[in-house]
C-alpha cells in the first residue's frame, strides 16, 4: 500500500503527459483577484494552480514544435492567458509595472524554450547554444525582478530552483529527440513538481514579507 502512495504522483504525471500529447490541457485556475487572498491558504492554492498549468501547456506546446504538427491559436491562448493570470496574483500585491515586467520576462523565458526545441529538432548548435544562454540569462533577470520586489527575497534558493525548472524541460526535450517517450513524460511530471515547488516558494516569501494581508 505504502509503495501505491510513492508511486502515486509519478503515475499522475505519466497520465497527464500522455494526454497531452494530442491535445492541449486547459486547467482553469481561480480568477484572482485581491479578495481572494486573505490567507496565505488561498495564495497557495492559487499560485500552484497557475504554476502547475504552465507546465502542462509548456510542455504541449513543445511537444507539438518538435514533431511539426499544427499549433493552433487556442495553444498560444491558453499559455498568454496562463502568464496572465500569474501576471495577476503578482499584480494583487506588487502593483500593475510588476506585473508588466513578469509578463515580458515570461515571454522571453516561453520564447528561448521554443528556440531551445527547434534547436534540439534542427539540430542547430548554434541555435541551441543561444538559447542556453537566454535560459541562464532568464535567471539572472528572475532573481533581479523578485529581489526589486522583495529585499529580503532568498535569491540563493530561488536560483537552484530556476536551474533544475530549465533542466527537467531541457531534458524532456533531449528525450523527444532520443525517441525517449516514456522519460519524456517523467521529466514533465518533473518540472509540474517543480512549479508546484516553486510556487510554494514564492507563497512564503509573499507572507513573510506581508504578514498583515494574510490571517
Amino acid at each position: 500500500m505504502r509503495l501505491v502512495f510513492l508511486l502515486l504522483p509519478l503515475i499522475i504525471g505519466l497520465i497527464i503527459g500522455f494526454l497531452s500529447h494530442d491535445k492541449v490541457i486547459q486547467i482553469t485556475a481561480p480568477k484572482a483577484t485581491p479578495t481572494q487572498f486573505d490567507s496565505s491558504n488561498d495564495l497557495r492554492v492559487n499560485l500552484n494552480s497557475v504554476y502547475r498549468e504552465n507546465i502542462i501547456l509548456l510542455t504541449s506546446s513543445l511537444r507539438r514544435i518538435y514533431n511539426k504538427e499544427p499549433y493552433s491559436p487556442d495553444a498560444l491562448e491558453a499559455l498568454s492567458e496562463n502568464t496572465d493570470d500569474i501576471g495577476d496574483i503578482i499584480k494583487t500585491y506588487y502593483g500593475p509595472g510588476a506585473k508588466s515586467d513578469f509578463l515580458d520576462l515570461w515571454k522571453n523565458q516561453n520564447s528561448a524554450y521554443i528556440s531551445y526545441t527547434e534547436a534540439v529538432r534542427d539540430r542547430d548548435l548554434n541555435k541551441k547554444s543561444q538559447a542556453e544562454h537566454d535560459l541562464k540569462t532568464h535567471i539572472d533577470a528572475s532573481l533581479l525582478f523578485w529581489k526589486k520586489l522583495n529585499p529580503t527575497f532568498n535569491t540563493n534558493d530561488y536560483q537552484v530552483m530556476l536551474a533544475d525548472r530549465i533542466s527537467f524541460i531541457k531534458n524532456f526535450v533531449n528525450d523527444l529527440s532520443n525517441g525517449n517517450i516514456t522519460q519524456s513524460f517523467k521529466e514533465q511530471h518533473n518540472a509540474y513538481q517543480q512549479n508546484g515547488k516553486i510556487a510554494d516558494f514564492l507563497t512564503l516569501s509573499v507572507v513573510k514579507q506581508f504578514p498583515e494581508k494574510f490571517k
